[in-house]
């Protein structure tokens, strides 16, 4: 409703001035301005718990991704309260305590994520990710190289020396085409993206595949590893296919916790 009643400002305010018994419903610039700024706060949420719900196309591997968006939304938002050309305004002091609150309550549910790997090796395994996230300064220094080891060690322990069937199990042609509501999906962590840098360090086939640089355009996950590395890395391939495609409506109760925005 915020929402709406923003864009139709102009009728509104037109709508009052030729109905003068209306007059005392007119909103003032402060509180115009101050319905844009509860809509600049709550709509990032909004549309990430959408894209979280979605039981057809969320995979695990935007959950850091969606994370590190709403945590600097958090943080520019924040910036903007506390500006010193903003002390006059009473209702932004009014509203920073919610904003601080919404901080601790995504900060609960991201705690969650330190536990199981699964999150990390999913975004690593993520051809337009790979170890980009965790090499930002906002991130912990030495954290990649963690994340890397870790998941480099869960391949060479359960995938290095696996003897694939002579017949893949997975056909190589994608079942459904990209569709452009993913597309459009993706296109929102652009921006966070793309400024992240390269990787390193070729060893074995899991390495191999950190080291190519990371992938630009929009394609799915699962897609990547079905037509464009299946004879190149088998082992990697059959490793991804087993994981990555996880929803987040089905990672089981603990994980989903850590991806529901309430």
């Amino acid at each position: 409703m915020v929402k709406r009643a923003i864009y139709l400002r102009p009728a509104i305010d037109a709508f009052i001035g030729t109905n003068p018994e209306f007059e005392k419903w007119r909103l003032s610039n402060d509180e115009w301005n101050m319905a844009q700024f509860i809509l600049d706060l709550l709509e990032p949420f909004h549309a990430t718990s959408l894209r979280l719900e979605s039981t057809l196309r969320v995979s695990i591997d935007k959950a850091f991704p969606a994370y590190e968006t709403l945590f600097n939304e958090l943080d520019r938002l924040s910036d903007v309260l506390e500006a010193p050309r903003n002390v006059q305004h009473v209702w932004m002091k009014a509203v920073h305590p919610a904003l601080v609150a919404m901080k601790v309550k995504l900060k609960k549910y991201y705690k969650l994520t330190e536990g199981p790997y699964i999150y990390t090796s999913a975004l690593i395994l993520n051809p337009r990710w790979k170890l980009s996230m965790f090499q930002q300064e906002s991130w912990e220094t030495g954290l990649d190289e963690q994340y890397r080891e870790v998941c480099r060690e869960k391949f060479m322990q359960e995938y290095n020396d696996l003897e694939l069937p002579e017949e893949p199990t997975h056909t190589v042609g994608r079942k459904h085409s990209y569709s452009m509501m993913e597309t459009e999906e993706e296109d929102i962590f652009e921006e966070l993206r793309g400024s992240f840098g390269g990787t390193k360090g070729p060893l074995n086939q899991y390495d191999e595949y950190i080291d190519l640089p990371r992938i630009n355009e929009p394609i799915s996950t699962l897609g990547y590893w079905r037509e464009m590395f299946h004879s190149l890395f088998d082992s990697l391939h059959f490793s991804n296919s087993g994981s990555v495609p996880i929803n987040a409506s089905i990672a089981g109760r603990k994980y989903n916790a850590c991806l529901t925005i309430s």
